[in-house]
């Protein structure tokens, strides 16, 4: 399962990425000080799921302030999984 975006310039705050299991169980994190430029983040894991598992990719930002993500074409914002049997 991965994720990825790319955050606007802001230099407040803390940006976050992060795969939840079924809405609760976090099964993949990242976090980023604020910068002067943009913040890619990305984040990647492998996991054994169950038949009834579903996964959210979830972003938080503190900068005060609403905070757009770019949209780049297979780039940002993106979600996806791969089964691997």
């Amino acid at each position: 399962v991965i994720g990825s975006v790319q955050w606007a310039s802001n230099t407040t705050g803390i940006r976050v990425l992060r795969l939840l299991l079924n809405g609760t169980t976090i099964i993949g994190d990242i976090r980023d000080s604020a910068a002067v430029g943009d913040v890619q983040q990305n984040v990647a894991t492998m996991y054994d799921f169950a038949a009834a598992d579903y996964v959210q990719l979830q972003v938080y930002q503190d900068s005060g302030a609403a905070l757009n993500m770019t949209a780049t074409v297979q780039n940002s914002p993106e979600f996806m999984a791969h089964r691997m049997s």
